[in-house]
């Protein structure tokens, strides 16, 4: 008897699998953005939009430091930068910001900020900065990233990370 007990727990296993994966795949219709650290060439950071952790999902588009939003909503926006160095810059403003611009105005406002006067005990450093909020956003607006010291940031894509996610209804 403990036979059909035992493929009935199976079947109930493989249809909450089933579920899951459905779920998954149909999460991938709602926008979802995130960048990883890739390089800083230019005024705007660059990110990898298609490797490793790094995705663009439900419309959602990147182009040359660029994230490009699909369509109108309230959106969640984040950004972490972690910096290092081997000599403390000491008394140096590290400084962030989330740009936005739209097809309204065509120069870039200031969305997201996070800054940190480093003062260090010991020459090796460390300092991560994260920031975020919720944002009404439109579609083909564009969203980048500005650093006050790109010589600084680390190229480990768990420390240097940018997206968004549509918040849903």
């Amino acid at each position: 008897m403990p036979l059909p007990h035992f493929k009935q727990s199976l079947f109930s296993i493989c249809v909450v699998v089933n579920k899951l994966e459905t779920s998954r795949h149909q999460n991938l219709d709602n926008p979802a953005a995130m960048l990883t650290g890739n390089n800083t060439n230019g005024p705007y950071l660059q990110w990898a939009h298609d490797i490793g952790n790094a995705y663009c999902h439900g419309g959602f588009s990147y182009s040359n430091g660029d994230l490009v939003v699909p369509r109108d909503g309230l959106y969640s926006v984040y950004l972490q930068i972690t910096y290092s160095g081997s000599v403390c810059p000491f008394h140096k403003k590290l400084m962030n910001k989330v740009l936005h611009s739209s097809e309204e105005y065509n120069n870039d406002m200031t969305l997201l900020s996070s800054i940190h006067t480093m003062s260090c005990s010991e020459d090796v450093w460390s300092k991560s900065l994260y920031t975020a909020g919720f944002f009404f956003l439109k579609a083909k607006d564009k969203l980048r990233v500005m650093s006050s010291h790109p010589e600084y940031i680390t190229k480990k894509e768990y420390e240097v990370f940018f997206g968004a996610v549509l918040f849903p209804h």
